[in-house]
């Protein structure tokens, strides 16, 4: 019979190992997955397409609230006091458990919250453009907004899109749901059709006395065939443009803020048929990431989806 001392040596080895070895498991970080990759319409499925049609009625765009600018010198002293006494309380920001410092915090910003409201009631009320001109600029983005004709526009620019990028031909339809589109007397009914189903321009903006703004532009649209209906392809794309002072955007008949919402235009309509039609793949989104919560100015992000589906 051995003895227990004999039986020792081996069973501390066998901890030792059985111990190491769930250590070097549990420290070994389980690879990350590889973004599931969303390629465009097969080779196969183009290869019978040679007409595209691409609709995109004046329906399916809304526009979120023009950016907030402060009118009148009354109401600019208000917005410049409220702005002068926040600013007052900056040295606050120091206070961080430093008793003293804290001290001195609250005395420092007690005796600049005041002035800072005082010299922010000045400058607001100065700074303010009057009623009239915050309501004529308002009239020009409107009536700009109006004449560029959004909705047509990306119609027509992803019809030049593909016309550039692909061997198909495409067709603007200029048509509401229900209809034919693209039936036209000298136009052929087109293989597959781009429909845009939804589009949202946005200007978001904090109230100021003129405030930098971006064009936004929100477009989910999908490629389905003609013959049967079915979903070839469906994601949503956003672009943000930079952003700019909201009266220089309206001065000259808003002609900045025109050429903007073309730059806007085109570069959606460009990803939207590269996605769909050329490629390279693009790794699939979760449709609850949209919109983002930041993006860099002047970019498209993109949500396709692998599995096609309405989306909501």
């Amino acid at each position: 019979m051995r003895s227990p001392k004999q039986f020792t040596a081996p069973t501390r080895t066998f901890t030792f190992l059985l111990a190491a070895g769930s250590i070097g498991f549990g420290c070994t970080a389980a690879p990350k997955p590889e973004p599931v990759m969303v390629p465009p319409i097969s080779g196969y499925a183009q290869a019978q397409i040679r007409t595209v049609g691409v609709l995109a009625p004046p329906s399916c765009l809304s526009t979120e609230a023009l950016p907030d600018v402060v009118a009148g010198a009354g109401e600019g002293a208000r917005y410049g006091a409220g702005k002068g006494a926040v600013a007052g309380l900056t040295p606050l920001a120091v206070c961080q458990g430093s008793p003293i410092a804290c001290i001195g915090a609250i005395f420092l910003s007690a005796a600049a919250t005041p002035v800072g409201a005082i010299v922010g009631t000045v400058v607001g009320a100065a700074g303010a453009h009057s009623a009239e001109e915050v309501e004529a600029a308002k009239a020009t983005m409107t009536k700009a907004l109006s004449d560029f004709e959004i909705a047509r526009s990306l119609e027509t620019g992803i019809a030049q899109s593909g016309e550039a990028l692909t061997p198909a031909r495409f067709l603007a339809c200029s048509a509401e749901p229900g209809s034919e589109p693209c039936a036209g007397k000298d136009a052929p009914r087109p293989d597959a059709t781009v429909t845009v189903r939804t589009l949202v321009a946005a200007f978001p903006s904090s109230r100021g006395l003129s405030p930098d703004f971006p064009v936004v532009l929100n477009v989910d649209a999908c490629v389905t065939k003609e013959s049967d209906g079915e979903v070839l392809y469906a994601g949503r794309w956003r672009y943000q443009g930079p952003n700019e002072d909201y009266f220089e955007m309206v001065e000259d008949d808003a002609a900045e803020l025109r050429r903007q919402l073309g730059r806007a235009v085109d570069a959606v309509s460009d990803a939207i048929v590269r996605d769909a039609f050329v490629g390279p793949p693009q790794p699939e989104t979760n449709v609850q990431g949209f919109p983002p919560r930041s993006q860099e100015p002047d970019t498209v992000l993109r949500w396709p989806q692998r599995r096609v589906r309405a989306l909501p």
